[in-house]
């Protein structure tokens, strides 16, 4: 699936394309309409704004991402700044566990274990 935004000056808005290539040739296209709807009382069922099918949804999020960044959205990441990112996560966690406080065991008769 490819994602591609283009501005539209005219209604100030991105105009969002989304299709995939067709192995008979030419391009398979889908239509996602975000519109405002009538105002919903709380209780009330919801349709969704957008459902994709389970087969659709890794391919149709890598493109949506793919899009957004070459369209200047949001940053694009590479790899490696992903795995920078992912290592500091780790090494917040790390140190967390590591030089946290260690508590005593108490038993349920009020003894303190230090096993």
């Amino acid at each position: 699936m490819i994602i591609r935004f283009q501005k539209n000056w005219s209604s100030a808005s991105w105009d969002v394309y989304a299709f995939e290539r067709d192995p008979r040739g030419g391009r398979i296209s889908y239509r996602i309409t975000l519109e405002a709807l009538a105002p919903v009382n709380e209780g009330t069922f919801l349709q969704p704004a957008i459902q994709l099918p389970l087969d659709h949804q890794q391919p149709f999020v890598d493109a949506l991402l793919e899009g957004l960044s070459e369209a200047g959205i949001i940053p694009r990441m590479g790899a490696t700044e992903a795995e920078l990112v992912a290592t500091k996560r780790h090494l917040e966690d790390m140190r967390a566990l590591t030089f946290e406080e260690i508590k005593p065991i108490v038993s349920a008769e009020g003894d303190c274990k230090d096993d």
